[in-house]
């Protein structure tokens, strides 16, 4: 199901917060108030952390470790519709403490969603095993986990890659992945997702995935719609197979026309079982011109 939006009723933007715990996290959400066009309000992305360097963040709101084990640190969900935590797993501070967040999130009545990295193997077993338990405990307090495997990331780097670049691209895909899952909750001009729609598909669905794809000029939106199902047709095959609902949003500039998206939810159909249910964004930007981009989002 989805609302058209006209000049005369427009429906207002559900209120998401971004919450990074831990250093990787941090980092990663501390980009996303200088991402073009980002309007999340400094209260609206939130760093949970020990170390005292973000206390100074103009972009984002900060808070200690020791506050966080207040009773009324919920205060600070009670208006969002949707919290989406950021992390890397592994580590101590983002392991515990993402499972924190995610406890207080829950209790506010947001729809609580997470985005985790799993360490590279070079990192070692123990740090690998932290990440696993860690995983499996959160998977109990969140509705929705999307976890990126930083081990694919080597796969796109060449050998001469130093381990800089390789930790650079692990947090780019991390920042990339949690804005388009907080687009994905964005109102739009053509067609907004109901929040009903996201609770009754992200509700206790445990892991899911999201892939996205972008293509330019001639067949833009075909060529961005094939990338992203074929990156989530290769990256995520353990999970594809059991997809009961797919979102998928659409920004594209004046290109976008109901042909070409009838020609996206076909090949949907096509490459997911049969009784997959589709729901269906759409905004126009006029910045991207002759490109477009797309998010899917799989749940079972």
């Amino acid at each position: 199901m989805y609302e058209v939006m006209t000049d005369k009723y427009k429906i207002k933007s559900h209120t998401t917060k971004i919450v990074a715990v831990g250093n990787v996290g941090c980092e990663v959400v501390s980009n996303i108030s200088n991402m073009a066009q980002t309007d999340f309000a400094r209260e609206d992305l939130i760093l949970v952390n020990s170390n005292f360097r973000y206390k100074r963040s103009t972009e984002a709101t900060y808070i200690s470790l020791d506050k966080l084990k207040h009773k009324n640190i919920t205060n600070i969900f009670n208006e969002a519709d949707v919290v989406i935590i950021v992390a890397g797993m592994g580590g101590s501070t983002g392991t515990k403490y993402a499972i924190e967040v995610a406890k207080k999130a829950k209790e506010s009545g947001a729809l609580t969603l997470a985005v985790v990295t799993k360490p590279f193997n070079f990192e070692g077993i123990i740090r690998s095993e932290v990440a696993e338990i860690g995983i499996l405990k959160l998977l109990k307090k969140v509705d929705a986990l999307f976890i990126e495997r930083n081990n694919t990331t080597t796969s796109s780097i060449t050998c001469t890659g130093d381990i800089n670049e390789i930790f650079q691209l692990s947090k780019a895909n991390l920042l990339l992945t949690a804005y388009d899952l907080a687009n994905i909750f964005k109102s739009s001009e053509l067609i907004t997702i109901d929040i009903e729609d996201i609770r009754n598909t992200m509700t206790d669905v445990g892991i899911a995935w999201i892939s996205n794809g972008f293509g330019s000029k001639d067949d833009c939106l075909s060529d961005a719609a094939r990338q992203a199902l074929y990156r989530a047709m290769s990256d995520l095959p353990l999970y594809s197979d059991d997809t009961k609902n797919i979102i998928f949003k659409i920004v594209a500039g004046d290109n976008l026309n109901l042909y070409e998206v009838n020609k996206i939810v076909e090949t949907l159909q096509q490459s997911f079982p049969k009784d997959v249910n589709i729901i269906i964004g759409a905004s126009k930007d006029i910045e991207m011109k002759d490109k477009a981009a797309i998010t899917l989002i799989g749940t079972g």
